[in-house]
């Protein structure tokens, strides 16, 4: 029985030994290199993008300051050696390294170059005066990032607020009261490059789809579109009154009288290109009417308005006594004239009065009945005195009288030279030359009555 408990107790030393492990210093244990793993291990960044990288070590999150990363190519990309953000630089490709004492893991990072988005702000827009205007916008990226939107107002009365831009792919806003041309330029942007920009017109007109365009170069066989305008206003105005359209101008000279018709409003002042609408005091930008007697006239017309220009009548050289406008209406109701500038011009001179008839003259040595004015000559001259006789001493006869009319007879009859009676005296002077005509009215004035003659 002894015998078996000291076999025994001499086994458990002996495992006891075991367990603990050999005792001397010729054995050292060496420590286990710990498990990094790196996420994501593969990735693609544009350049001028970040990438956050993370490691677990043994399969947990790093304690703070055990973890150091690295990047083996600083020319594609940096990162941060605390905290892993990876900053992509340029196109190529680098590894992004964890490293935990001696031992590492890495992920692999490509940069691809990047480029500017493009914009495209959509087609122009016809609207009504004080409507509501959603804008369109589009955009592409190459490198497939997510963009934002800016639309810079850079024309028109403005509707952004006072800020001077609108943001967002289909911003609103609403329409100036008043006629003329909204203007923006909108650019894309993908965080680092912007696009360029790209601009878009909004016509804010009296109907935004009723509407004729005037252009001096433009021609009358044209639809009246803003694209294929009319070149005159009698063709634009013609075609408007049919479909109760109004008739937008461009800048330049239009040499026709404007007969105005029923419900056609007329807006001058719009650029060459339709780009923008200016007021009629911008001298390089004038939609200018000119016309002999009266530039824009109408008679019995009601509900439009003439807006924008610059208005002149011209003298009449054809015609003597005649007036000239500017704008001559008769029977108008509810016609605004608005923002022009307004010329009559000088009218003809008067009329000669009338000129009668002339009378019998008189005869020798009466008084001439004369004439109404103009006035005629005199009745002829007094008969010439009795000359002497041959053998008489006495002197030749006297000259004889002038004649009395109502204007200066002419002289007497030459002294006789024998003693035969004097001639008859000559014809009278013409009488004095009509007066000229009374000179035409003038413009008038306006006043808060209305139209002042």
């Amino acid at each position: 029985m002894t015998r078996l408990t000291s076999t025994a107790a001499t086994m458990l030393a002996v495992a006891l030994l075991s367990s603990c492990g050999g005792g001397g210093g010729d054995n050292p244990v060496t420590p286990r290199a710990p498990t990094i793993a790196v996420t994501p291990a593969t990735q693609s960044r544009v350049a001028g993008e970040t990438q956050q990288y993370t490691a677990t070590v043994d399969g947990v999150a790093p304690t703070a300051g055990q973890v150091t990363w690295s990047s083996a190519n600083t020319a594609v990309a940096t990162v941060n050696p605390s905290t892993g953000m990876a900053s992509a630089v340029a196109a190529g490709t680098t590894k992004i390294r964890a490293t935990v004492g001696t031992a590492f893991a890495e992920g692999e990072l490509t940069v691809v170059a990047n480029t500017a988005p493009t914009a495209n702000a959509g087609a122009d827009r016809d609207v009504s005066a004080g409507a509501t205007v959603t804008l369109a916008g589009t955009g592409t990226d190459a490198e497939g990032q997510s963009l934002t939107y800016r639309w810079t107002q850079n024309g028109g009365p403005d509707v952004t607020g006072g800020v001077g831009y609108l943001t967002g792919q289909n911003p609103t806003f609403t329409a100036p009261g008043t006629i003329g041309v909204v203007r923006f330029m909108l650019t894309t942007s993908d965080g680092t490059l912007t696009s360029g920009g790209d601009a878009v017109f909004v016509y804010v007109l009296e109907d935004g789809t009723k509407r004729v365009w005037v252009r001096p170069d433009g021609n009358d066989s044209f639809d009246g579109s803003r694209g294929a305008p009319f070149r005159t206003l009698a063709k634009a105005i013609g075609t408007a009154v049919t479909n109760g359209a109004d008739v937008y101008v461009a800048e330049g000279l239009y040499a026709e009288q404007v007969v105005l018709r029923n419900g056609v409003s007329l807006y001058g002042g719009f650029a060459a290109d339709w780009s923008a609408r200016y007021p009629a005091s911008e001298p390089a930008h004038q939609s200018i009417v000119r016309f002999k007697h009266a530039a824009v006239t109408g008679t019995a017309v009601a509900d439009l308005a003439v807006d924008g220009f610059v208005i002149g009548g011209e003298t009449n050289t054809t015609l003597d006594g005649e007036s000239t406008y500017g704008v001559l209406l008769a029977n108008a109701q509810r016609v605004v004239i608005s923002h022009n500038l307004i010329s009559a011009g000088p009218g003809t001179s008067g009329l000669d009065g009338l000129r009668p008839a002339p009378m019998a003259p008189a005869p020798n040595g009466a008084n001439s009945p004369g004439e109404v004015t103009p006035g005629a000559g005199g009745g002829n001259g007094g008969a010439g005195g009795t000359g002497g006789t041959e053998s008489s001493s006495a002197r030749p006869g006297a000259t004889g009288g002038a004649g009395i009319g109502t204007a200066l007879g002419g002289p007497g009859g030459p002294a006789a030279t024998s003693n035969a009676g004097g001639g008859n005296g000559g014809d009278g002077a013409n009488g004095a030359q009509g007066a000229p005509g009374a000179g035409g009215a003038q413009l008038g004035t306006f006043g808060a009555d209305g139209y002042i003659p």
